[in-house]
Order: C-alpha cells, then sequence, then structure tokens
C-alpha cells in the first residue's frame, strides 16, 4: 500500500476512462441517479460511486482520490485472496502463494495499471466472493450460503464482463454443496438461500428502474453498450478457442508487458522457493486440504473454466 503512494501523484490523463468516472462522480454528487444523469458506458453503477466516498469526508474529487480509493480496493483484494488460501492451506502456504501478487502490485508503474481501473471493484467482489465460498466450504453455514449468494449479485452492476468468472465460481458453489453429500431437502435448500441473495439486489434495482422510469436507458446504455462492445471482437468460436488454449501465445502476451511479466517471473521465483515447505507440510500433515479426487477434478474444473472465462479478452487481443 505504501510503496503505491507516489502512483497517487502522477500526471493526469493515465487512461481517459479515468477522467470520465470521476467527472460521472461529481455529477451524482448533484444528481445521484444513475442511468439518468450518469451513463457509465459498460461500468455499472457499482463501479462509480465508491469514487463519491472521498467527496463525503470534505475531500475533493480529483485523479488522487480517485487512485486512492482504486489503491484501497487492490488491497483488500490482496487481503481477501490471502484469507481464502489461509483457510484452503494453512498460514504458511498462504503467506508463500500471495507474495507475488503482493509485490507485483507494489512495484508495477505501467501507466495502464496505475489509473482507477474498471476493474477494481468486480475484482474486490470476486475476491470476496472466493473468501465467503472457502469459509462455507468449512464451516457450511446458511449465513455464508446467503452471503456469497449476495456478492455474487452484486458483480453484475459493476462490470457485466465479470460474470462469467463469477457463474465459475457460483459452479464452484454447486459442486461444494454436491460433494458434501447432504440430503436433497439440505441441498436445495442452501442452493436456494444462494440463488436468494443473488437475485436480491437485481430485484431492488428492478424497483428502482421502475420508480424512475429508467428500463430504456439501462437497456441500452448499460446491456446493449456491452453487446455492441463484444460483437466487434467475434472472429469465430474455433479461432478464439484454438488461441485461447495455445498457452504459448498466452503467455508471450503476459511477459511482453513488464508488470505482468514481473509477475510471472516472480510466481516462478516463489513456487520454486516453496517446495521444500511445501513438502515439509504434506509430511506432517498440518494443511486442510479436499480430498485428492476434488482437488484433480476443482484443478480440471478451473481449468475449463479459466479457458472459458478469457474467451472475450483473447478475441479482442487477437483484433488488435
Amino acid at each position: 500500500f505504501s510503496s503505491r503512494w507516489p502512483g497517487l501523484l502522477l500526471r493526469s490523463g493515465l487512461n481517459p476512462d479515468e477522467a470520465q468516472w470521476i467527472s460521472a462522480a461529481m455529477k451524482l454528487l448533484h444528481d445521484p441517479v444513475f442511468w439518468r444523469s450518469v451513463d457509465g458506458n459498460t461500468s455499472g453503477p457499482l463501479n462509480i460511486f465508491p469514487l463519491v466516498l472521498p467527496a463525503l469526508f470534505g475531500f475533493r474529487l480529483e485523479y488522487a482520490s480517485a487512485r486512492l480509493i482504486g489503491l484501497i480496493l487492490i488491497t483488500l483484494s490482496s487481503l481477501w485472496l490471502y484469507y481464502s488460501l489461509k483457510a484452503l492451506y494453512g498460514l504458511r502456504l498462504a503467506r508463500l502463494s500471495v507474495m507475488p501478487v503482493v509485490t507485483c502490485i507494489a512495484l508495477m508503474r505501467d501507466l495502464d495499471l496505475i489509473h482507477y481501473s474498471s476493474e477494481h471493484v468486480p475484482v474486490f467482489l470476486l475476491s470476496l466472493s472466493l473468501l465467503l465460498l472457502c469459509k462455507y466450504y468449512f464451516a457450511g453455514k446458511n449465513v455464508l450460503a446467503l452471503s456469497f449468494g449476495f456478492v455474487i449479485g452484486l458483480i453484475p452492476y459493476a462490470k457485466l464482463q465479470a460474470v462469467p468468472v463469477a457463474f465459475a465460481l457460483f459452479l464452484v458453489f454447486v459442486c461444494i454443496l454436491w460433494f458434501k453429500r447432504i440430503s436433497k431437502v439440505e441441498f436445495l435448500r442452501k442452493l436456494s438461500l444462494s440463488v436468494l441473495g443473488a437475485v436480491s439486489f437485481s430485484v431492488l434495482i428492478a424497483i428502482y428502474l421502475s420508480i424512475f422510469s429508467l428500463w430504456g436507458d439501462f437497456w441500452k446504455t448499460y446491456i446493449m453498450t456491452d453487446l455492441v462492445y463484444h460483437r466487434g471482437a467475434d472472429s469465430g468460436f474455433l479461432k478464439i478457442f484454438f488461441h485461447s488454449v495455445n498457452f504459448v501465445y498466452y503467455f508471450r502476451d503476459v511477459l511482453e508487458m513488464e508488470d505482468t511479466g514481473k509477475l510471472l517471473q516472480l510466481t516462478g521465483i516463489f513456487s520454486a522457493a516453496s517446495l521444500p515447505l511445501l513438502a515439509l507440510s504434506y509430511s506432517r500433515r498440518d494443511t486442510k486440504r479436499p480430498p485428492s479426487s476434488s482437488f484433480i477434478f476443482y484443478g480440471l474444473f478451473f481449468l475449463a473454466a479459466s479457458v472459458y472465462v478469457t474467451l472475450p479478452f483473447r478475441s479482442m487481443l487477437l483484433n488488435g
């Protein structure tokens, strides 16, 4: 967090989206009805309303305040990831696993990775969803199932492009219920709780849109904008799929950007350095981990889900 402070004072104009969202936040201070006063383009209200928070504490809305909000969200996302790994694999492995991510974030210098991004809120919500999912895996409490569904239900109103990742996490939740070997009644009860949590915010949004007669604006400026945005990136499913699973191209794209290249290198270094501790942990059996068959299943599942959620991104790269 402290190493990213200088980035708050960099020149404006790192990314034009940043200026658009700051001006949108200024408008919301005078007219807080989203989709009437503000067109967020492919970003929903949860992406822009956090930028209003500094004004509530007497600070100006500017580039520094926007980047501070983004930095707080990145820091919290890293913490949620750490606690998720800790719940699954124990303290030592969690510390080692999160170090490459934290180190990379601390040392980022690429200008496109410093500005307030439309990915900050979705990643924060996805990280929180992952934490609730891991907590549920061990506790199995109804309130965790409801909370997990509620956070998943918030993601479409931050950024629709994050929905595939959210859907993949929800499928993992369904798999966890299945592997718990609970009764059908209990299975349906917990699944219903998560679905109830997921749709609750959408019900509030529907009421809000009806009260202010914004259904047309919501559809045209948010849903259709996202559809048009991705339509130009369509280059044929087979072509996209072939390039998505071609990890040689994927790693080349990652390495071309200095900061993400560092993340990949650090992951390799930390992975190699942690192998002795990993072997020691498993020999002592002091970590909580799922059964081997479930571990293999989830590994294959996440591999397939990762290919699925990266298809739109890969198609945009292929079209320049």
